[in-house]
């Protein structure tokens, strides 16, 4: 048997152009152009077959996660060429910048006045076409509050959140027009300032890499304004970063006096900026002032301001003027922060789409499917392993090492080659797929459990029956494994022809829905909490004098709620939950033996390790509600962002990850490739870092996993005293919540998540798990908060679904 696997490259074409005046931009806009691939790919002892199938019959299965807009294939390459809209508002300075971008980027921009393209159609080339890096707006007459003068500038700002954008050389158009879309006031300078300069103050961000700040430093630029953005009205998130005094006034021949700007410019070369990106996150310690004119003082002038999350700056000079030090290093430094971004974005996007690139089905009837269920024992070390087989036959074996060490002698009994996978896109191949649970915590350096769990320990089936959908390409693997040379298609056969037998009408479309409240509460939606309001409110204070104490740093204080369901349909209730919270790590898990059912919406991933032996990380700690405006989300989301407290809880877990990756993984591989992201889902916004780093090659798969579990974001930290303490705090076993659901492939490779956001059914009872990390800035009220936030999505599934069963059985 063959199957056919895909592999595609693009080629970015840049056209050879000259620089004129562009309104037809279909002539000189550079295309993707995607290629396709086949191969044939022998298979042995692994027998595949792929399958095109239509994307309506499969569920989405991203739609909460917020990926950017730009959909961009080499994520491993800067741009080697930055592609510039240079908007014209109808200004005599207009191609002086052009010829600078010109330069700079390797590319001349494609140059457009402000009123020749309607709003529809600077969608169509920005996000469609993605025929642009960057944007920069010219100088121009009049005001921004002027429609007629600013054209489609504002719509520009206000909604092209993601595309960097630079305001250069103003009379009044980005500088004004950013702090006008943002609130604040633009005034009447004290006099007009027309082919003067001014020597210019700034706070050290990248757009001002390499350039020295301040009196006598020899930055001096040409002015031509006679408007400015009032500094006391200036919205929070616009923060300044220029600045110059009213009456330092210059003309051209006076600062030629001096050789002063060549010896600043050579005593400051080698220092090394505050920012990194586009950005408002400062390193080295500093920060923004408390007030933005505190720093600047009532004589100062603003001449640059950014957004404090956007990537848009705005500049109240000319560093296109011939008389203006340094112009050509601002365009520099913004040619590449954009490179720098869209590798950024890129990387992310493709990190994202990867991470929920692939779902993975399997069942029982293969020849080699089983299923293993460990349980601990509380009267010595070890504990009971079941295992049942495709025929039904059940066996005991009493595992004194535990069950790590049994999975780890079963993964490295396994063989194969690596030729019988080439050319497949994922990782896993078939192999054990399952979840341990948080009192595995034992295996891995803890002394002991306070609390026994209700449901196994850890449970298993190895699945040698695969279907793998690819999300990202509407492909169809079904996949088959033998032992030896066993060959036999009929379950690829039979499936092939029940998929392909699909018809569309039967499918549900999932809807992308704008995030909305949920206004259930738990006790609404008729769960039982193991502790009150009041309870757990004093839990907090516990783990707040504990950390007053000096006896843990950061403790993931944990409880659950219950409630009675009784049979209901597991995988429809599964479904619903998918749709209404969809997220990268879900799972829905089905052990009939066990009258146990998991249904699963992890944002989470604990532990990774791909076929490239990189494993990866990736931390949750922070986490807020959406928005009920698109205003008050972006709000919220910042709020989050900027949360010392929120800050403090990710920072603690990531080094407490790194320590633990630093176990396993090659001296020097360790790194942080994203540092507190927040991502968006459906009803939350959270904060997530990556900490990824080389195995060492003497360290096996379960090595890695006993290196690190329970992850991180669960315990706290120092991980083995603070689990120790929140066994003393909490009332029961958190069982499969806390642990970690995923696959152990048999080639050497798995994926991991975190089990949060999980509804658990064990006989006939629902229980959802919630907490927080309680750090010194807690607040026992706002903890409880947090805790009830993050059960609502599977609660209101709950509550929903019965309603749902409910209404359809009296119709």
């Amino acid at each position: 048997m063959k199957f056919t696997s895909c592999s595609s490259s693009s080629e970015l074409m840049f056209p050879s152009f000259e620089g004129l005046q562009c309104t037809n931009l279909n002539a000189v806009i550079s295309k993707h152009i995607l290629k396709v691939k086949k191969n044939n790919v022998k298979v042995s002892n692994c027998y595949a077959k792929r399958l095109f199938i239509s994307s309506h019959l499969m569920p989405g299965h991203l739609e909460g996660l917020h990926t950017g807009k730009k959909q961009l294939e080499d994520a491993g390459q800067k741009l080697e060429f930055v592609r510039t809209l240079l908007i014209d508002n109808y200004d005599s300075y207009t191609y002086n910048i052009y010829q600078e971008l010109s330069i700079i980027n390797g590319l001349p921009p494609v140059v457009v006045h402000n009123d020749d393209l309607g709003w529809k159609e600077v969608c169509h080339y920005l996000y469609e076409e993605n025929a642009f890096d960057n944007i920069v707006i010219s100088p121009g007459p009049g005001s921004p509050a002027c429609s007629a003068d600013i054209g489609i500038c504002l719509q520009l700002l206000l909604e092209c959140r993601d595309i960097p954008i630079l305001g250069v050389c103003l009379g009044h158009q980005v500088l004004h027009a950013l702090g006008y879309v943002h609130g604040a006031r633009v005034v009447h300078a004290s006099e007009p300032i027309h082919g003067r300069l001014s020597e210019i103050e700034h706070n050290g961000c990248r757009l001002f890499h390499n350039i020295p700040s301040g009196k006598n430093s020899g930055f001096k630029v040409v002015r031509y304004h006679s408007l400015v953005v009032d500094a006391e009205s200036l919205p929070n998130e616009l923060i300044p970063i220029a600045w110059t005094s009213s009456s330092d006034l210059l003309s051209y021949l006076e600062t030629q006096k001096s050789d002063i700007v060549l010896e600043a410019y050579e005593s400051q070369k080698g220092q090394k900026s505050s920012f990194d990106s586009f950005s408002s996150k400062l390193k080295n310690g500093t920060s923004w002032p408390s007030r933005h004119t505190e720093r600047m003082g009532n004589s100062k002038v603003l001449m640059g301001i950014m957004h404090s999350t956007r990537p848009h700056y705005g500049l109240q000079f000319h560093p296109e003027s011939i008389g203006t030090s340094f112009g050509r290093q601002i365009f520099k430094n913004f040619r590449e922060m954009t490179q720098d971004y869209w590798l950024r974005s890129r990387s992310s996007v493709v990190s994202e789409r990867k991470r929920a690139r692939f779902s993975f089905m399997g069942g029982k009837g293969g020849s080699l499917w089983k299923q293993v269920t460990f349980k601990l024992s509380h009267e010595r070390r070890g504990g009971n392993l079941l295992i049942e087989d495709g025929q039904g036959c059940i066996r005991s074996i009493f595992l004194e090492d535990g069950f790590l060490d049994f999975l780890n002698k079963e993964l490295l009994s396994l063989r194969y080659e690596e030729k019988d996978y080439e050319g497949l896109p994922f990782d896993f191949h078939g192999g054990y797929v399952g979840y341990i649970g948080y009192n595995l915590k034992v295996e891995c350096g803890m002394a002991s459990n306070h609390h026994k769990s209700s449901t196994p320990d850890a449970c298993f089936f190895f699945a040698d029956n695969l279907i793998v959908i690819d999300h990202h390409y509407d492909d169809v693997y079904i996949m088959s494994l033998h032992e030896g040379q066993t060959a036999t298609t009929q379950w690829l056969d039979d499936t092939e022809q029940k998929l392909l037998g699909l018809k569309a009408s039967a499918a549900k479309k999932f809807k992308v829905e704008s995030p909305q409240p949920v206004t259930h509460s738990p006790s609404k939606a008729g769960f039982f909490a193991e502790k009150s309001r009041e309870q757990y409110m004093k839990d907090v204070e516990k783990c707040l004098k504990l950390i007053k104490d000096g006896e843990s740093y950061e403790l993931c204080l944990t409880t659950q709620i219950r409630k009675r369901i009784g049979q209901i349909d597991y995988l429809g209730l599964y479904l619903n939950l998918r749709e209404k919270n969809p997220a990268p790590y879900a799972a829905w898990l089905n052990f009939s033996k066990e009258n146990l059912c998991i249904c699963c919406s992890s944002p989470e991933r604990f532990l990774q390790l791909d076929g490239n032996g990189i494993l990866e990380a990736k931390p949750i700690k922070g986490t807020i509600a959406r928005g009920l405006t698109k205003e008050e989300d972006e709000h919220l989301k910042l709020q989050l962002q900027y949360s010392e407290k929120d800050q403090a809880e990710n920072l603690m877990i990531v080094d407490l990850l790194r320590n633990d990756l630093g176990r396993v993984c090659e001296p020097g591989s360790i790194h942080v490739p994203c540092l507190m992201d927040v991502e968006s889902y459906a009803t939350v916004h959270t904060m997530v870092s990556t900490i990824r780093g080389k195995k060492q090659s003497k360290m096996s798969p379960v090595d890695c996993v006993r290196a690190a579990f329970p992850g991180g974001s669960m315990t706290g930290a120092p991980k083995l005293r603070s689990m120790e303490l929140l066994d003393s705090i909490e009332n029961s076993s958190r069982g499969i919540y806390s642990g970690s659901i995923g696959f152990f492939s048999y080639n050497q490779t798995f994926d991991l998540n975190i089990v949060i956001r999980t509804i658990v059914i064990h006989e006939g009872e629902a229980s959802v798990g919630g907490g927080g990390a309680i750090v010194a800035l807690s607040n026992p009220e706002s903890e409880y908060e947090e805790m009830i936030l993050k059960t609502r999505a599977p609660v209101n599934t709950v509550l929903e679904f019965q309603k749902e069963s409910v209404s359809n059985q009296v119709k």
